[in-house]
């Protein structure tokens, strides 16, 4: 079963004006996605996959800050604390900026 307006809510997230910068909007929108709960299963997955599909869209790519990152690991255990409250949106824009990288 899927929730449509908390799915349509979540996506529209990060184009509410507040929000400039694409790690702020690619947090908001997991964060969003996670928090509202549109699908019946599968919301943190769903969270990843577009927050990285927004980042790659934009011509950017999450690239680890030394070769021992598995930057795709960090960001399943982020999902899993976003779902937890034991972190949020300003957390996951403070890792994510400094791995954003032009493709």
């Amino acid at each position: 079963m899927l929730n449509e307006s908390n799915l349509l809510s979540a996506i529209s997230r990060p184009y509410c004006g507040y929000f400039s910068s694409l790690s702020e909007k690619a947090a908001v929108l997991m964060e969003a996605l996670i928090q509202n709960h549109g699908f019946v299963d599968g919301n943190k997955r769903s969270a990843v996959f577009l927050s990285l599909t927004m980042i790659r869209l934009s011509g950017f790519d999450v690239l680890p800050l030394n070769p021992k990152d598995d930057v795709d690991l960090q960001i399943e255990d982020m999902a899993v604390a976003l779902a937890e409250g034991r972190i949020n949106s300003e957390d996951i824009c403070a890792w994510l900026t400094p791995r954003l990288k032009p493709i």
